[in-house]
Order: structure tokens, then sequence, then C-alpha cells
């Protein structure tokens, strides 16, 4: 890796072009796509003493204002649908004020997808990357694209006809003096397996040609040739056998009941990925009431 690379912001790094509207929120930045309605892309630079920072889930979905009202969702899209309005930049990952975390439910940063794949695989993955960044003690930031990919399917939401996508995906880049590391993960809805995260990770390369967008932008051709023609992964990739791990909740099996359960994300971690049935007395899909509600 030539060079000595210093980046600090998502900007300094470079954004892929051809959006519609550029969104700046106090934590990620978002390329809106109108005929879509949905976000091309939202990036982040992620630093480890801000992902570390704990704060209670409040509920705050709504429209997004900054948006014409032609080309933005709204709630009534994903009511009823059957898919849940999931995040692009996670709530758990920018919740070091309360301003960040209210950011984060702008309709603009939700995506069509569904319960399995949302509640499961994919916070497992999110949890990961909060990980990553944390463990970085010098400060460095982890810098992450997250957005859709489309296949065949014309499957859309609402009034709206938000196409869902057939998948997602994350381009991770790190810069630590000397060295630099780039990967990216492709993530169908209909087969992503955390548990076999390695099995589902690309070079950054692949996602680009798989979207059409140009990561990365701002830094030297040769740097940028060289990180996103192979995967090269900031932080090591799971096994299998240490999957529940990562996602912190230790492993399947272990906790059956409620009252074994010290938060709400640990209850949807055995409800959704480890199949507890009984934490979800009334088949909503919420578990353990006392501490979901």
């Amino acid at each position: 890796m030539p060079g000595n690379v210093s980046i600090d912001s998502i900007d300094q790094l470079g954004v892929p072009q051809g959006y519609d509207q550029r969104l700046n929120f106090s934590s990620f930045s978002i390329g809106y796509n109108y005929s879509k309605k949905h976000a091309d892309w939202v990036g982040t630079a992620l630093l480890p003493e801000l992902v570390r920072i704990p704060r209670d889930r409040v509920n705050s979905f709504r429209d997004e204002a900054q948006i014409p009202a032609q080309y933005r969702a709204t709630l009534d899209d994903y009511a009823h649908s059957g898919y849940d309005r999931g995040h692009l930049a996670p709530n758990a990952t920018h919740d070091q004020t309360k301003q960040s975390m209210y950011d984060t439910y702008t309709l603009a940063n939700m995506s069509p997808q569904t319960p399995k794949f949302n509640r499961g695989s994919w916070a497992q993955l999110e949890r990961y990357v909060r990980d990553c960044a944390a463990s970085y003690e010098d400060g460095e930031p982890v810098f992450v694209f997250t957005g859709p990919y489309y296949g065949s399917t014309s499957t859309t939401v609402g009034a709206s006809k938000i196409p869902v996508p057939e998948g997602y995906y994350k381009v991770i880049y790190e810069f630590n003096g000397d060295t630099a590391s780039a990967m990216a993960v492709q993530a169908p809805q209909a087969s992503f397996d955390f548990d076999r995260l390695a099995s589902f990770v690309v070079s950054v390369d692949t996602i680009e040609d798989l979207t059409g967008l140009d990561f990365a932008t701002a830094i030297a051709d040769d740097i940028e040739t060289s990180l996103e023609a192979s995967p090269k992964p900031a932080c090591p990739i799971p096994a299998k056998e240490t999957a529940d791990e990562v996602a912190g909740f230790g492993s399947c099996g272990s906790k059956k009941t409620c009252s074994k359960m010290s938060s709400c994300a640990e209850a949807e971690h055995f409800l959704n990925v480890c199949g507890v049935s009984r934490l979800d007395g009334n088949k909503d899909g919420i578990p353990c009431k006392a501490i979901c509600n």
C-alpha cells in the first residue's frame, strides 16, 4: 500500500455520484434516487469512541420533508406491506446523541426488508461492522457505504411503488498509517446467512459492477485500484462456530425465556435468529413485551 493515507470524513474518501439529492445528517449522508424513492447509498465514517456509546432505542419513523413530496416514501407505503422499514444507517450504530439516533428514522434511510432478513442476519452484520469500528483503539474511522441492489423482480410496496431490493451491500474501508483495507458484503434478502459470512464477502469492484456506483472517488487511483480489486477485511471474518458470539448474545440454545433476556435486542436475536418462538407468545413478531414495548 503506497503512501501514508489520512482520511477523516466520507467526502475526503469520495462518495458515489449520480444521485438526485444529497441528504446530510449529523452522522451519515445519503445519495437519494427520485425514481426509486429510495437511497442508492448511505455513507458514514464510524469513530470507535462514538459507536461504543449505547442509548435506548426510541422509534420515530417519519417522511423526509427535505425530499419533494412526489419523490418521497411515506409511512403508508410500509403499512401492512409485510416488509420491515429496514435501516440502512443502523439506529444502534448512530445512537451517540438523541439527534443522531432521531436522524436514522427518516424514511430516506429505510428500505423494504423481509422481517427474517432485517431482524436476523442483517442485524448481525450491522453488529459485526459496529464491533469492527469499535476495535480501532487509535481512533481511526471505519468508512461504511450501505445500499440496495435490484434483480429482475417487480415487487413493490405501497402507493409510491417502492421497489423491493433483491439484496443489499456493505462496502467497508479502513486506513491506518501505511496500511489500508477494503471489503464488501453482498447480502441477498432470500439467502444471506451471517453464520456463513465469508461466503458473502466480495471485492468492492464486485459491488461497483453490480450497482453501477463508484466508491472512494477522492483517493489516489493507484490506492483505489489496489484496495478494490480483492477483499481485504478491516476486521477478522468470524467463523461459523463463533457467529453467535459476534452477535453479542451467546450461543443459540443458551437462553430460552424472557426472564433471561437483558435487552430487547437480545430477545429479538433469540426469537429471529435462534427461533425461540416461546418469546413471542401472541405471534405478533415482538418478543418479551415487558422489555420490547
